[in-house]
């Protein structure tokens, strides 16, 4: 069973800026070597075959942070995931980790 899960933050909009290139090609990278399955957003687009679930969003409509966090502790816990990697631009990382930890507690996980 797999303990490990990836967890992407866009960088803003759309998938084809800088920042979300860079996470986007982070996460293959990851992916590759931990076989890790991705939780994400669209503006991640991850390369063909890896398994990812999106969260809930409407096209145009970036969904906030702490969202994203709640979708991915609850798809976490549904996995059975131990551990999450995080993978998001610098200046967002702060935010990520903040709302991730919100949302665990949130959770109970």
């Amino acid at each position: 069973m797999k303990t490990v899960g990836i967890v992407a933050f866009a960088f803003g909009t759309p998938e084809s800026i800088m920042s979300n290139r860079c996470i986007a090609q982070i996460v293959s990278q990851k992916v590759h070597d931990l076989e890790a399955p991705v939780y994400t957003q669209l503006d991640i687009h991850v390369e063909p075959g890896i398994e990812v679930e999106y969260t809930e969003e409407k096209l145009g409509n970036p969904p906030p942070t702490l969202r994203i966090a709640r979708g991915a502790i609850q798809w976490a816990k549904r996995q059975g995931f131990t551990e999450l990697l995080v993978i998001a631009a610098k200046p967002h990382l702060c935010r990520c980790f903040r709302d991730l930890t919100h949302a665990v507690r949130e959770a109970g996980a």
